[in-house]
């Protein structure tokens, strides 16, 4: 039998016989190197495994706040907080990226409109880098549970993995080990959003109902 391999070389790509490379292991002068097919095509898949990223988890949050200056006292005694916080941690194994990341920006104004009546307005702006959770694909090949069922779909097809080991743990049950050597299986998730709001608070007196 023979097992083959791509091997690149200037920028060609070639199709080499692992009993090639046997036998030109076995018929040199050095006794240290002799290895049949099958131990030449073991060391190459050990050498070329995925390995797992074992960069530390980051986690930045700063958060600042207080009166704004020079024109705050003109616009009712303007005040502003504004937070950022990015959590990144590896994931248990290599999927379609290395990490899970998160980040959030928000901000805060705050304006006294008058003696009861308040104005705050708030923005949020962030994003989520992870790898989403592609189910089985036996929803697509059993008849039976193919599609809407009851109008309900038998798969979440936005789901995505957390920063929890245990969201990807839970997936690696089935015993297809080919999950843990590509990163064909799974997709990348992209998450961005963004709100404003508004808020008047104004408070009702007895002045107000006489």
């Amino acid at each position: 039998m023979v097992i083959g391999i791509f091997i690149h070389s200037d920028n060609i790509l070639l199709l080499k016989a692992w009993n090639a490379v046997s036998k030109g292991l076995l018929s040199d002068n050095d006794p240290t190197n002799d290895l049949s097919p099958a131990a030449c095509q073991r060391v190459w898949e050990w050498e070329h495994r995925r390995r797992p990223a074992t960069d530390h988890p980051i986690i930045i949050l700063m958060e600042f706040g207080g009166p704004v200056p020079i024109i705050g006292g003109a616009l009712g005694n303007l005040r502003f907080f504004t937070s950022f916080i990015m959590d990144r941690e590896m994931f248990l194994i290599p999927l379609t990226r290395d990490d899970y990341k998160n980040y959030n920006w928000s901000m805060k104004v705050n304006s006294d409109l008058s003696k009861d009546a308040k104005l705050m307005l708030t923005a949020t702006t962030g994003a989520l880098y992870t790898s989403a959770v592609n189910f089985e694909e036996s929803y697509l090949n059993n008849i039976t549970t193919f599609g809407i069922q009851n109008g309900v779909l038998p798969y979440n097809p936005t789901d995505y993995f957390s920063s929890s080991s245990a969201s990807i743990a839970q997936m690696l049950t089935d015993g297809r080990d080919s999950k843990i050597y590509s990163d064909g299986w799974y997709s990348d998730v992209r998450r961005k959003e963004s709100h404003i709001s508004r808020k008047i608070y104004s408070v009702v007196t007895a002045k107000h109902v006489l």
